[in-house]
């Protein structure tokens, strides 16, 4: 896939596929020169940008997804790489609780603003 076909398809930009390249999170594995100098892009390189969207929607900075995936690719055991999934999933726990007591809050004005006008 050329660089346009990935942006297109995870709805982001060209400047922002390179500049995960920058960042380190793409690699050697997910990026190929052509002979034209044009980038291809691996089937590797699309769950890795997956990846670092469903990360970046997660409220993780790419520094913190990029020292995730190095964690993780430098052959940690089974066991360590669950009780890392089980840290990321009570982190996602706790940021459900407070968006659902953030929306609480915004009904609750809007009820209010509601009962106001009656």
């Amino acid at each position: 896939m050329l660089i346009h076909e990935v942006a297109n398809h995870f709805g982001i930009t060209t400047d922002t596929v390179r500049y995960y390249e920058k960042q380190g999170l793409l690699t050697e594995k997910h990026v190929c020169r052509r002979t034209n100098g044009y980038r291809e892009y691996t089937e590797a390189s699309l769950a890795r940008i997956r990846l670092i969207r469903l990360g970046q929607i997660a409220n993780f900075s790419l520094a913190e997804i990029r020292s995730g995936i190095e964690l993780w690719e430098s052959g940690l055991t089974k066991e360590k790489k669950a009780e890392i999934w089980h840290s990321q999933l009570e982190r996602l726990d706790k940021q459900f609780e407070l968006l659902q007591e953030s929306r609480s809050f915004i009904l609750n004005k809007i009820k209010q603003l509601q009962l106001q006008n009656n």
